[in-house]
């Protein structure tokens, strides 16, 4: 290939891609000046769809997300920053995430399980995760509002704890201490789960654990030696006597 004619292709790719490069910050610029009348659109699309929430929300400003191409609108309890849905708009489509998101409270709960996961687990030795019951809309009015003002939630029955202890052996003793610990603790700082999660691990040999799903208070507090008895001796009636869940793993 001759130095012209490779000087030459080199320009012209060059002049490609300059080109390219050119319709892109068009296109992209394009994209900027159309947020108003987007913003406007989906603004029309939430009255729309969603009077009722007229009074309890706020709205964002539309943004444009250039990597995904698409504009985006967050909305917001008024009470509640952390109770929102979003509203997409792209090739000519609105799309809501309200189902999930704020009816059923997907973004308040999953914020509500980290901060009170952070409390205890700093208070705490533990690894503790948190998960809630049901969904938002399935409360009753009283939680509902308990739980959009965030108010003393670790107080309400209307989450479940999962998790991780040690046990030196597994006797009867040393695991009713282990949860026995974990459980005092726990209510000490004035939280009340709805069930406990428990799983055990042998700190000797670490194959060796046992998983217990479904203890509630009054469990623990009546008749925890003798689901662990049961667990231990292999009981197959243990599970359904208690309305609990375990496994064995030795």
């Amino acid at each position: 290939m001759s130095k012209n004619r490779l000087m030459l292709e080199m320009s012209i790719f060059a002049i490609l891609l300059f080109i390219a490069c050119s319709f892109l910050v068009i296109n992209e610029r394009k994209n900027e000046y159309l947020i108003p009348n987007i913003d406007q659109k989906l603004k029309e699309y939430i009255k729309e769809e969603y009077p009722k929430l007229t009074n309890e929300i706020s709205i964002h400003k539309t943004v444009y997300n250039k990597k995904k191409a698409t504009f985006f609108m967050r909305v917001e309890n008024k009470n509640n920053k952390n109770l929102y849905f979003i509203v997409s708009y792209k090739d000519k489509k609105i799309t809501s995430s309200y189902k999930i998101d704020y009816l059923e409270g997907k973004t308040l709960l999953s914020s509500l399980e980290k901060e009170l996961e952070n409390q205890l687990n700093k208070k705490m030795d533990y690894n503790i995760t948190i998960h809630f019951t049901k969904k938002l809309n399935e409360y009753n009015s009283p939680i509902y509002d308990r739980l959009i003002s965030n108010d003393y939630i670790q107080e309400l029955n209307i989450y479940n704890v999962k998790v991780e202890l040690e046990s030196d052996d597994f006797k009867v003793n040393s695991l009713i201490a282990s949860i026995g610990d974990f459980y005092n603790s726990i209510n000490h700082e004035n939280y009340h789960p709805n069930y406990y999660q428990f799983r055990i691990i042998h700190s000797k040999n670490i194959t060796q654990e046992i998983k217990i799903e479904f203890l509630d208070s009054r469990l623990i507090t009546y008749n925890l030696e003798e689901i662990i008895e049961g667990i231990i001796q292999k009981n197959p009636s243990i599970d359904s006597k208690f309305n609990i869940k375990h496994e064995y793993t030795e």
